[in-house]
Order: C-alpha cells, then sequence, then structure tokens
C-alpha cells in the first residue's frame, strides 16, 4: 500500500486524477497503506502467527509488516488496483449491504450544490501513489468531501496496470500476453460493486480528512458509483474509518488494536429521475456535503 492523498491544487469536478500529497505533520512517515511499492519482505512467517492474524477476536495482534511476511508467497506490495480481497481481510475491512429510507416530501425542490475546493499551499508535496476517479466534490462550509467513480474506468485502469504502456499492450500475442489475461482476470472482482479499489479510495478520503482534523477519532467517508453509460443504479457507500487504521498504515511494523471497518453499500434507482435527485440530496444533505 503507499501514500493515498487527494488533491491536485484544486478540487474540480471530472478529474482524473486524485492525488494526496503529504502534509508536514507527524503522519509524513507514510500516508498511505505501506503495503504499495514497498520492497519484497524476505523473512518467514510461522503458519501459527498467519493462523492468528486472521479471524475477528485475535489472541495476537500483529503489525501489517509482520502479517505481510507470514504471507510471503502472496503479492501484496501493490498497487491499489491490484489489491484482492486479502487486503480487506488483512485490513479488517468488510462490505455490507444497507438500504436507504424512503425519500421524505417536500425534498424535491431542494438544489445540490457542489463546490470546487480551494487550493492551499500546506498541501504541496510529493505524490507517492495516484488514485483514478471521476470527479472530487467538496461542501462549501464543513470542507466535507466526496469521490464518484464508475466500475467501467476502474476495469479499464486496471487493464492499463497490468498490461502496461501502449507499445506492450499492442502486442497481443505471445506467451506474456496470455499470462497478463490470466493476470488481469484474476484481479477482476467477482462481484463489482464490491471491488477491493473502492475500499483504497475511502482510505484515501478518510486520510485527506485527516489534514483538516487530525485529533478526530475517525472520519465519516462517502462515494458514488455508477457501472458506466446507461447504468440504472447508483451504488453509495458510505463507512467511518477510524483513526486506528490510518495508523495501522502510517505504522506498518508497530502492531496496532483496530476495529473492522464495515462499508455499507445501497442503492438508488435511476430509472425515474426525480425521485432518484430527491433521494440523492437527502443522502448527501445528511452526509452536510450540501
Amino acid at each position: 500500500m503507499g501514500h493515498m492523498a487527494a488533491a491536485p491544487d484544486e478540487f474540480t469536478p471530472d478529474h482524473d486524477e486524485v492525488k494526496f500529497p503529504p502534509v508536514p505533520s507527524k503522519y509524513d512517515a507514510v500516508e498511505v497503506p505501506n503495503i504499495i511499492n514497498a520492497p519484497a519482505a524476505k523473512r518467514h512467517c510461522t503458519r501459527a502467527a498467519r493462523h492468528d492474524q486472521r479471524g475477528p477476536r485475535n489472541a495476537i495482534i500483529l503489525s501489517l509488516d509482520a502479517a505481510m511476511r507470514g504471507e510471503c508467497r502472496r503479492r501484496l506490495y501493490v498497487h491499489p488496483i491490484a489489491w484482492t480481497p486479502y487486503h480487506l481481510e488483512l485490513l479488517g475491512v468488510h462490505f455490507r449491504f444497507a438500504k436507504i429510507p424512503p425519500s421524505r416530501q417536500g425534498s424535491g425542490d431542494a438544489q445540490v450544490r457542489l463546490y470546487k475546493k480551494e487550493a492551499k499551499d500546506d498541501l504541496k508535496g510529493e505524490i507517492v501513489c495516484r488514485l483514478h476517479v471521476q470527479g472530487v466534490w467538496t461542501a462549501k462550509t464543513r470542507g466535507q468531501m466526496m469521490i464518484s467513480i464508475n466500475f467501467d474506468a476502474i476495469s479499464k485502469t486496471r487493464h492499463k496496470w497490468v498490461h502496461g504502456g501502449k507499445q506492450r499492450a499492442s502486442q497481443n500475442y505471445g506467451a506474456g500476453f496470455v499470462v497478463r489475461l490470466k493476470k488481469e482476470k484474476a484481479l477482476q472482482p467477482t462481484i463489482a460493486c464490491k471491488g477491493p479499489y473502492i475500499c483504497s479510495l475511502l482510505i484515501a478520503l478518510a486520510q485527506a480528512h485527516r489534514r483538516s482534523s487530525p485529533e478526530a477519532p475517525g472520519w465519516k467517508v462517502l462515494l458514488l458509483a455508477v457501472g458506466g453509460v446507461g447504468a440504472l443504479q447508483l451504488y453509495c457507500y458510505q463507512s467511518w474509518v477510524p483513526a486506528a487504521l490510518l495508523q495501522k498504515l502510517d505504522e506498518p511494523s508497530t502492531a496496532v488494536a483496530c476495529p473492522d471497518v464495515v462499508i455499507r453499500i445501497s442503492t438508488i434507482s435511476l430509472a425515474t429521475p426525480q425521485d432518484a435527485v430527491r433521494r440523492i440530496w437527502e443522502m448527501l444533505h445528511k452526509d452536510e456535503l450540501v
């Protein structure tokens, strides 16, 4: 895992990338899942240690480094676009479907207001890891942020990551091409709406929130996603990311006790535009984005 942070010089809709630069603070050392782009671990761990890391009630709390040494045969030091369900298991993150309450009457006339985030000099810094999204939205008053993405874009990003540059991607023949196809198929999530990359985006969003409220015990994050062009359903991801999880990523060699993180997935039908707008507005209002 690497440093996932957000914000080029300015937040605007339909950005192709979300960049989360480090900020001068006690968190400078590592700002994101340190499983990314790190040197491969050479030491081995016993089966007992690997077993202790799994399960909801561990007798022993292992650091991320120790847990990954115990799984040295797995390729865990990868970009978030190549995360697998095991990365979520390692971080204690779970997806869970939830229902959005019925829409309240009288909210249809409300306008959804989205603002550009003002550029801040103290957010400039080296970018360790770049995460591709369709848009980053920020509320003008409270600074709450939301990310939008679509599953087709995630698949295309994963395809580019596996096949490399244009010259290599154009070589659609030979043993190497077959190996890359198998690798891409293995990384494709069984259920698109539960893709591990979505988890990495929510973690990056929590890290961005931490800059404005570093002493908070955790941060509420929101992400909206659709399947692609012509989609009839909007997926809403809401979660509470505890500070302990970010500390665990900042200090991979330290054993940090962290509660499991549940990402709640709810859906909004886009078949009736007027009703869909009302429900989306109510959800954004609840999360103080409007």
